[in-house]
């Protein structure tokens, strides 16, 4: 009963969704998105665990309805789920930041993060090895998502072995611009020669771009020394979520990479959020916000269309009085309608308003204390956003089309604002200072008088959304796996295979071969009607950096694998970063299946954040052998001498002590027999007359035969081959023994399995005499036919039951499947 028991908790435990921590940074708008983004990972069927210091839990209380945030997660159709496939949900838990509860920590980020590295990382580790955040519904914590500026993180997942995802609610350019800071040891550095050297921004920023306690170079600052510490660290982090997309970001996401190879640009998250509940929970969108959010939206709904100015500076910075007076004047006199959350506690040593101001906001404004950015963005009542330039804020107006008024303070909001105002033209902040009149003109120039803004506005709102949709169409898409085979007849022969088996899986792929191999396909197959039946299925060339005129021959591979490293690896990295390979009816590459003797592409995987899975065409007893090598030179074993005896035994090699000599390590033969009339190195007519007689009579010469088709049909008794992989297992699969006459790589160590350890032949190995071969093709076809018929029989009926459902071929297809969808990026 116990045993019972045990095994039905095993079962649960295993049929638990993955569970997910995700800790945000201990600011209120990282907060907001990385909630957004807990709630898009609990809509995609994972459990969540959403970490918060206490400071951040009533940050997030006091500007959203929690318990109405998280009532749709339950309207989930139960159909879904059982007691062994529970329901997905979101988990509040807090942990101390190691502050009084007096703390100032809205002013005091750098401090706050400094307390976490040093109070909250011990207490975080103990978090995650007590066992308190599981139970019979939720399972071990499996995957962390942190704020990618809390890199003690890291220290204490790499203690426990649980992956670390980072996240930034920073734009990408903010994060390009401080990984280039100069190292503080660099003399003459000063902010226009920053500017100059940062690829992609070159043009587009001033020295005055760059935060205020960057401008003055002094590299010395704590928080600067915080800051690039951070971004170090982000390459010890699996993959970096964005809140932004490819169309917006394109060529700084390509300069992101560097920094850290797998990006999950997912963004805009909020919009991506809305279309997801939309589509899955199947119910209207919630009003989450607390109670004055529901009034301001009462009052929006009784304005006329693109009227209202929304004004929301974020509370991190407090307004000196000066600025607050400066700003409101320029509203009122601007005559345009305005909505300002202009919460108590930005706002220092607040003055007496003049009757004037005050009568004006009465007749045009409201001003309230908190709402919801992405309500009030939506409403159709707004035309204009005057904003810090957080980039939270900054997306949510682009995605809605409402141009923006930019007054940066710190960190990210410089550069944020000259993105939008110069690159993507949808805002005005090179003439923003603290004056009304300033102020005055650019709330009219933002709210109808520059038809550009606004036009550019719609533009990217255009974008954005359909950035969303296309990510949410390719989200049931399958995943799109590329092929790039060794190019070489064999190895192309086998991929192919592999690549059908993967497409009647249901997925997509690419098969990508040389200018070379593509060429010869055409030549003696028919390829394109071959692969008619799998519409998923793609052919793509790539060039091998030879010259058309080279042979390719068997003698010349190292030149071959030489130019593959050095040319084709730089053309493979531009494919894959291209848009050649995408379309509206497939995925971007999910997943590469190489070669595993092209260890260039996996240098290419790792730098464009692709999975990589490899492929060798050759048996595995030799890639065992390749493997031992060694620990044959360290034995003593080689090299030896030509002259030494070559049947004496090799022992080093575990699991062949008792049959494999030195004649069967794989080194080059002395003879080359291939019937293609290509690859004879002679005159192929300087044939003997008894030979062409005796052919005639009892022979029949190709230039090319399909050898699986001829492999099984039933008049073949016997197969003369070189011992190729794939030769040996289509004749194991056919039942039809062979005769080995291996050339060189893996052939001489499958030629001796034939022979010695299946019995499924004879190794003719170093031999090119007529009268061995004479002995040993008698002796397959006559003298020893029932002997090895009988055990090509047995081996063929062993390889067919692999291959059925239950066999562990089938399943080992069915895991790699599984596993490709598994590790797509999503």
């Amino acid at each position: 009963v116990k045993l019972e028991k045990e095994s039905q908790m095993d079962e649960i435990t295993m049929s638990l969704p993955p569970h997910v921590l995700v800790f945000p940074s201990p600011v209120q708008y990282p907060i907001t998105t990385m909630f957004d983004l807990a709630e898009l990972l609990c809509l995609s069927g994972l459990d969540i665990t959403f970490l918060l210091i206490p400071y951040t839990k009533s940050l997030l209380f006091d500007h959203v309805n929690i318990e109405s945030r998280l009532n749709p997660y339950p309207l989930i159709p139960p159909i879904q789920y059982s007691h062994l496939n529970p329901r997905p949900s979101i988990r509040l838990h807090t942990i101390s930041d190691g502050l009084p509860s007096n703390h100032p920590q809205s002013n005091a980020t750098y401090q706050l993060l400094e307390s976490m590295e040093t109070f909250t990382k011990p207490v975080f580790k103990d978090l995650l090895t007590s066992g308190r955040l599981v139970s019979d519904e939720v399972g071990q914590v499996s995957c962390i998502i942190s704020d990618g500026y809390m890199s003690f993180v890291y220290d204490v997942t790499k203690e426990i072995h649980v992956p670390v995802i980072s996240a930034l609610s920073s734009s990408p350019s903010s994060l390009w611009l401080l990984s280039n800071l100069p190292n503080p040891t660099d003399d003459g550095s000063n902010a226009d020669s920053i500017i100059r050297r940062v690829p992609s921004m070159n043009g587009i920023l001033t020295s005055e771009d760059l935060a205020s306690m960057c401008q003055s170079c002094d590299w010395t600052d704590p928080t600067i020394k915080h800051l690039r510490k951070q971004i170090r660290e982000l390459s010890r982090a699996h993959g970096l979520i964005l809140n932004t997309f490819k169309a917006l970001d394109g060529p700084i996401l390509s300069q992101v990479r560097s920094i850290c190879p797998n990006l999950y640009p997912i963004g805009p998250i909020h919009t991506h959020l809305a279309v997801r509940q939309e589509a899955e929970l199947l119910i209207p969108l919630l009003n989450y916000s607390p109670e004055e959010n529901k009034n301001c939206i009462t009052w929006l709904d009784s304005q006329q269309p693109k009227s209202i100015l929304y004004v929301n500076i974020e509370n991190k910075v407090q307004l000196e009085w000066v600025q607050t007076r400066e700003l409101w004047h320029g509203l009122v006199n601007s005559g345009k309608r305005f909505l300002w959350v202009r919460q108590t506690e930005s706002i220092t040593k607040e003055g007496r308003v003049p009757p004037k101001i005050l009568k004006g906001t009465k007749e045009r404004g409201y001003i309230v204390e908190s709402a919801s950015n992405v309500q009030v963005l939506a409403h159709k009542a707004i035309g204009g956003f005057l904003t810090r330039g957080q980039w939270d804020s900054i997306i949510q107006g682009f995605v809605e089309g409402v141009p923006t008024i930019c007054c940066p303070s710190s960190l990210d909001q410089h550069v944020n604002s000259k993105f939008v105002s110069k690159s993507w033209k949808i805002a005005l902040d090179e003439e923003w200072r603290w004056e009304r009149n300033i102020i005055e003109k650019m709330i009219r120039d933002v709210m109808g008088s520059k038809r550009e803004l606004i036009d550019n506005a719609n533009k990217m709102k255009n974008s954005g959304r359909k950035s969303v949709k296309k990510d949410m169409d390719q989200k049931t898409l399958p995943p799109h796996v590329l092929i790039f085979p060794l190019p070489l007849q064999g190895p192309v022969n086998s991929m192919f295979k592999l690549a059908e088996l993967l497409c009647l899986s249901g997925l997509h792929v690419t098969f990508l071969v040389t200018d070379h191999i593509h060429t010869r396909l055409l030549k003696y197959s028919n390829i394109q009607s071959r692969f008619d039946a799998y519409p998923g299925f793609r052919l793509e060339t790539i060039s091998d950096g030879l010259p058309d005129d080279h042979p390719r021959s068997g003698d010349r591979l190292m030149e071959m694998f030489d130019s593959l490293k050095v040319k084709t690896k730089i053309l493979f990295k531009e494919l894959l970063t291209s848009a050649r390979l995408n379309s509206d009816s497939r995925r971007p590459v999910t997943c590469i299946i190489a070669d595993g003797i092209m260890g260039y592409t996996c240098d290419v995987a790792n730098d464009v954040g692709l999975p990589i899975i490899y492929v060798r065409t050759i048996s595995a007893c030799c890639l065992w052998v390749f493997f031992c090598l060694p620990k044959l030179i360290e034995s003593g074993e080689l090299p030896f001498a030509v002259d030494d005896d070559l049947d004496k035994p090799i022992k080093s090699i575990p699991g062949m002590e008792g049959f494999f000599r030195r004649r069967d390590l794989p080194i080059e033969s002395r003879f080359l027999w291939v019937i293609r009339p290509d690859s004879i190195t002679s005159d192929p007519t300087e044939i003997p007359l008894e030979l062409s007689k005796g052919t005639e009579e009892r022979g029949y010469i190709v230039g090319w035969a399909p050898q699986e088709e001829v492999l099984a049909h039933r008049a073949v008794g016997g197969f003369l081959t070189h011992s190729g992989w794939n030769s040996t297992l289509e004749s194991v699969i056919e039942g039809v023994p062979m005769i080995c006459w291996p050339y060189f790589l893996d052939q001489q160590v499958n030629s001796r399995f034939v022979g010695e350890v299946w019995k499924l032949g004879l190794d003719m190995k170093d031999t090119c005499d007529r009268v061995i071969v004479k002995k040993t093709v008698r002796e397959l076809m006559e003298d020893r036919k029932d002997e090895f018929r009988k055990s090509a029989d047995e081996m063929a009926k062993f390889a067919k039951q692999c291959l059925m459902e239950g066999g562990s071929s089938y399943g080992n297809l069915e895991r790699l499947v599984k596993d490709i969808k598994a590790i797509t990026r999503t």
